[in-house]
Parts: C-alpha cells; sequence; structure tokens
C-alpha cells in the first residue's frame, strides 16, 4: 500500500498483534453510517480487512453504547467513524487493500448524560475521555496494528467516565428547522483528525454537548441551503468551565490557479487537477486549460493534496504554492478564496525494487528516496511503504543524486525534514538517475 505523504506515523506491529489482538477472518462490512451500530452484511473479505472489537464502562463492566470509535493512520489519510451498537460491539470494516495500519481511537459519554441533559450537578457533565489502543490517554503512547488482506484484528476498549463540561454551539447561515451534522474533532496521532462527538444540530436552537474533556477542538458544522453546500468551522480550547461557541456557514470557497511544467513547453491533452481530501472522502478534478489554468468552484474547507495527471500517467509536482506562499508540504489547507501554483514534471525517471530479508520479502517497511543534496521542498523526499511482496516504486523522478534509505522502525518519522533524514544518508544506498532513466534495485537486509 502506497503511503505518499510527508509524516506517516506507522510502527511495527508484529508483537502487538501477538499481544493484544486475535486474528480472525470476517464476513462483514458496515451499512450506511447512519445505520451503523450493530449492522453488518456478507462480503468477500478480499475487498479489504476489518477491524472490530468492543467498549465497556472500566467502572461497571457493562458495554456503552453509542461510543464513537475512530480508526486513524495518519494525518493525510481517511479516518473512520464507526459507533458502538447495544452490546458495545463496533465493527470498522473495507479498511483498504494490502497492508494497512491503524491506530485506534474511542470517546463518548455515558447512557444518562441525555437523560440529565437539564439538570445541574456533575453527573450531567460526565463523559468518557478519548482513549487509544490500548487503553492509554495519550496519543503518543497508542499501539499500532497492522492488518494484512482478508484479515480482522479484534481490539477492545474500556473507557473511565469523569466529570467534564458542556460545550455550547450556535449555528449561523443555516436555514431554519434543518438539521446541521455537527462534528468536533481534535488532533490524534501524529496530527490526524480524531473524533470527539458527530451531532445532528437544529438551527437556530443552539446544540449543547456535554461531557467534553480539556483540550483542543475543531467544530465543524455542514448542511444545504437550497441546492448549495454549506460549511462552517471554529476551533474552541476547553478548560474546566462550560464553552459556548459559534459556526457561521458559507458557501465553500473557490479555487484557481496554474499548472506550469519543467520539462515540456506545452500541457498534456487530458491533463486535470485533482483537490484530494481522504478525510472527508473529496477526490475532485478539474480539466487544465492549454495555457495551464484551472479553476474549483466550490470545494469544502479542508486540506488537500494537489494531484495532477493525464489519461496514461500522473505529473510529478516539483512544488505547490498556495497563494503566493511556498507550501511546506505536499497538503495545503483551503478555507477561503485561493490560488494554487503548480511546478510539474513530465518526463521523469524511476526507480524501483524490492526488500528483502534471508529470501523472504519485508513489508510495511518504508523505503525513502531523498536527495543526497538537503532540499527545502518537501515534495523531493519520496516515501513508499512496502507492500506484502516487498516492493516499493517512486515514478516522476528529475535526474539527479539520490539515497536509498530502509526502515522498519519508523514510528513518527518526518521523511521529508532534512533533519531526521541527515543520520541515514551516509549508510543508505547512494542512487544516481540520469534523465528518463528507469532503474530497480534490490536491497536484502541483514
Amino acid at each position: 500500500m502506497r503511503q505518499n505523504c510527508r509524516t506517516l506515523c506507522v510502527r511495527s506491529a508484529g508483537e502487538v498483534a501477538a499481544k493484544h489482538a486475535k486474528i480472525r477472518i470476517l464476513k462483514c462490512t458496515l451499512l450506511a453510517f447512519a445505520a451503523l451500530a450493530g449492522s453488518c452484511l456478507a462480503q468477500d473479505v478480499d475487498r479489504g480487512f476489518h477491524i472490530s472489537g468492543s467498549v465497556t464502562n472500566s467502572q461497571t463492566g457493562q458495554p456503552i453504547r453509542q461510543a464513537l470509535v475512530t480508526a486513524q493512520t495518519n494525518k493525510r489519510s481517511p479516518q473512520i467513524p464507526a459507533l458502538t451498537d447495544a452490546a458495545g460491539s463496533f465493527l470498522l470494516a473495507g479498511l483498504g487493500a494490502g497492508t494497512g495500519t491503524y491506530y485506534l481511537a474511542a470517546a463518548g459519554q455515558p447512557w444518562y448524560v441525555g437523560r440529565l441533559r437539564r439538570a445541574n450537578g456533575s453527573l450531567s457533565q460526565m463523559g468518557f475521555a478519548t482513549t487509544f489502543y490500548p487503553n492509554v490517554r495519550e496519543a503518543r503512547s497508542a499501539v499500532a496494528l497492522r492488518l494484512k488482506p482478508g484479515q480482522e484484528l479484534t481490539a477492545d476498549f474500556t473507557l473511565m467516565a469523569a466529570p467534564a463540561v458542556k460545550l455550547t454551539v450556535t449555528i449561523n447561515g443555516a436555514r431554519a428547522g434543518k438539521p446541521v451534522q455537527l462534528d468536533v474533532t481534535f488532533e490524534g496521532v501524529a496530527g490526524s483528525t480524531c473524533w470527539e462527538r458527530i451531532v445532528d444540530a437544529h438551527p437556530p436552537q443552539p446544540v449543547e454537548i456535554a461531557g467534553i474533556h480539556p483540550g483542543t477542538y475543531t467544530i465543524r458544522a455542514q448542511a444545504k441551503v437550497g441546492a448549495d453546500e454549506v460549511d462552517g468551522s471554529q476551533r474552541v480550547t476547553i478548560g474546566n468551565q462550560n464553552v459556548t461557541a459559534t459556526v457561521t456557514l458559507a458557501a465553500p470557497p473557490v479555487v484557481s490557479g496554474k499548472l506550469w511544467l519543467e520539462d515540456a513547453s506545452t500541457i498534456p491533452d487530458g491533463a486535470y487537477i485533482e483537490l484530494e481530501n481522504e478525510t472527508d472522502n473529496i477526490h475532485t478534478r478539474r480539466p487544465v486549460a492549454k495555457d495551464g489554468s484551472f479553476q474549483f468552484e466550490a470545494m469544502p474547507p479542508g486540506h488537500y493534496r494537489p494531484l495532477v495527471g493525464t489519461a496514461r500517467k500522473m505529473i510529478h509536482l516539483r512544488s505547490v504554492t498556495l497563494n503566493g506562499a511556498l507550501a511546506k508540504e505536499e497538503m495545503v489547507e483551503i478555507g477561503t478564496d485561493a490560488k494554487l501554483e503548480l511546478l510539474g514534471l513530465v518526463h521523469g525517471g524511476a526507480v524501483s525494487g524490492t526488500v528483502s530479508r534471508r529470501g523472504e520479502p519485508v513489508s510495511g517497511a518504508l523505503a525513502l528516496l531523498a536527495p543526497r543534496r538537503e532540499s527545502a521542498s518537501p515534495l523531493d523526499y519520496r516515501g513508499f511503504q512496502t507492500d506484502s511482496d516487498g516492493s516499493f516504486e517512486f515514478e516522476g523522478l528529475p535526474a539527479g543524486e539520490y539515497v536509498l534509505i530502509v526502515l522498519e522502525e519508523w514510528a513518527d518519522f518526518e521523511y521529508a525534514n532534512p533533519a531526521a533524514v541527515r543520520p541515514y544518508l551516509e549508510t543508505g544506498r547512494a542512487v544516481r538517475l540520469e534523465s528518463g532513466q528507469s532503474q530497480k534495485i534490490c536491497l536484502e537486509l541483514k
């Protein structure tokens, strides 16, 4: 499974799987998220891998209903939520193909909080603080689970209820009587998005969310006004006192820009720009005109990865500029009308190969292709999580000198950070690539 991002936060889970999880085949997948709790449907297991488990109250041993469980990979990959059913069970199904590595988190509130919503006292403000697998409170202590195609890992949570505070949100710009989806999220493992709550609001009435523990959160509201999608967000810091916040809905931003090609004088036929937001499952394409211009009329606010391609191939980006400032990573944050300037490479070279040990493929390792001379552009550093056969591939490479590095233990490793890569440059495999050249390299680990 390719991980084409700047911060890959996956750690080896061989011992973890043996100690904390049991592997079994499950022929189940989720129905629509609105009917998530307790829903499953027979499917072929080769369509992906699955994580299931239960969430219970550590103080009573009773199952927790409607707890929100999130599977996180890294900050640029999908964050998949699920709700527990009446038995406290959850299922995260169809997570992907190939080898996948996930961190889990669970949160929620006791059943009695809803009944005591209008009452005073600590019971009406109780909440289950977000807990990461295997039952730790700090994101940095979370342990990753690694899955192979067709497998399921079973991971169980025990949550402890504790007094918290109430978050009251007023939503402006929505049509009265029309529901608005409200997400409360926070930063999880290595900057990934982690859900605290997902609730329905009914403006103009404010929505009260009890049992929120101290921390910094992002509130996002989404709705329809006529035929238009509108949304808004607000960042809040919560301490030991109740907090009020206001979110104003507005039409999505317009994103326009221009594409330049480093090694071609004309834009290829059928060229397109895609803005990819994996967290919200948004993949929007627009054609590139012959003068390199493009425009997206309405993009929901969020973090996006610009992609460039044609029907035949992807075009590697050398740099991304947002509103006149060079992006520090390949992801850009769109919140208001924005202008993108992209520099691409059409006729690049390629480096591919395999990683093995004693003749057996090494899967799930980080293959890193770094420039020999340090670069300020994060797009010059390429990372690839080796597939089940140990293979890796880098395409769209400019001519130059590189170092190929393989790391098996690479939790929280920022491979586009020159300072982080520097210690490995002398022990890596030197690669010299001519213009348009392809090389295949087989690495045998000791």
